[in-house]
């Protein structure tokens, strides 16, 4: 039962026999200032804290707790907690208690707590919530717990995020409109995309030469893998693996070129490329896979790879692209 906004909710800490005041906001809306002291972080840290925060930074807490040593200290946000029936989760403020218990001194804060019917609600308003050290997508999927639901590593499901939208800004062919993303687009989008992502990964993880795999995982390369996995499953099986692998017989084969090519070259993004490694940018990675994928179709072979940029002619054997290019246009 919600209290009104003056009166207290006892809580008891069965392990130290101590009792607790904690003052409980008559509604979302409302924030309460509370006298936190070092008996009540630590109780809040240990019994309530939601599993989906990231991990803390102890140079954050230290900064803090020499602020508040000296008296300096200006809070920026509010301790805040997702509350469940009758089970509190602290959704933000971890760093601030946690310098209070190491500084030991008491702080007086604005709480306020979020009524919400279940987890799923906790995730969303954590993932949101207004803090000045700002949520990182990593921080996002382990808050809706992504591996566990989508059976990928938390890696893989960090390069599927940044491939999707790269997808969803019509693989920056034209290099206009590129539109950024909300996160809840991005969660519908992981949803519409997995299953893809866990076909390709299948095909290319455990079979690569090492120092391929960041470039097949690269948000270009990976962006194609899942559109041509989602449009040509059996064809892309056979032209994924054989780059991945090698396993290659002909010799001016499609896939050995883009092989070498990937093997032999650098992204645009990358700060250890020497002088003799060819830079890719991402539109050649997008361009190049295009090019020995639409002569593998073909059963054609191919010499060289010429990544001259072609907006107006560009397309994918066997799949319609242009409900991707489109979606860069709006």
């Amino acid at each position: 039962m919600q209290l009104a906004s003056n009166e207290h909710k006892t809580i008891v800490d069965t392990k130290t026999s101590t009792i607790k005041n904690q003052i409980i906001g008559q509604s979302s809306s409302e924030i309460n200032e509370t006298l936190i002291d070092k008996e009540l972080a630590d109780y809040w840290l240990t019994y309530c804290q939601y599993e989906g925060q990231r991990d803390l930074k102890k140079d954050r807490v230290l900064f803090f707790a020499a602020e508040m040593e000296r008296g300096n200290f200006q809070p920026t946000t509010v301790i805040a907690f997702a509350v469940v029936g009758d089970k509190e989760y602290l959704i933000n403020g971890q760093h601030t208690l946690k310098a209070i218990w190491v500084s030991g001194k008491s702080q007086r804060l604005p709480v306020k707590k979020y009524y919400v019917d279940d987890h799923g609600e906790i995730a969303q308003l954590y993932t949101h919530f207004d803090i000045p050290v700002i949520r990182s997508y990593a921080d996002m999927y382990s808050a809706y717990s992504l591996s566990e639901k989508y059976s990928l590593s938390n890696k893989t499901i960090n390069y599927l995020g940044s491939a999707v939208n790269f997808i969803s800004r019509g693989l920056e062919i034209t290099n206009k409109h590129k539109n950024q993303f909300s996160r809840m687009n991005t969660l519908a989008l992981l949803d519409e995309w997995y299953h893809y992502a866990k076909r390709y990964n299948s095909i290319v993880s455990n079979k690569m030469r090492t120092g391929l795999g960041k470039r097949l995982f690269s948000v270009p390369c990976f962006a194609m893998g899942l559109i041509t996995v989602k449009h040509q499953p059996e064809v892309a099986q056979n032209f994924w693996y054989e780059v991945a692998t090698g396993d290659i017989k002909e010799t001016h084969s499609p896939t050995r070129l883009l092989r070498e090519l990937l093997l032999s070259s650098a992204l645009s993004t990358s700060t250890k490329a020497s002088r003799k490694t060819k830079i890719l940018t991402r539109f050649d990675v997008v361009n190049s896979v295009a090019i020995c994928w639409n002569a593998f179709f073909e059963k054609r072979r191919i010499q060289k790879i010429f990544t001259a940029r072609m907006e107006e002619s560009f397309h994918l054997s066997g799949i319609d692209v242009s409900a991707y290019l489109e979606k860069n246009t709006k």
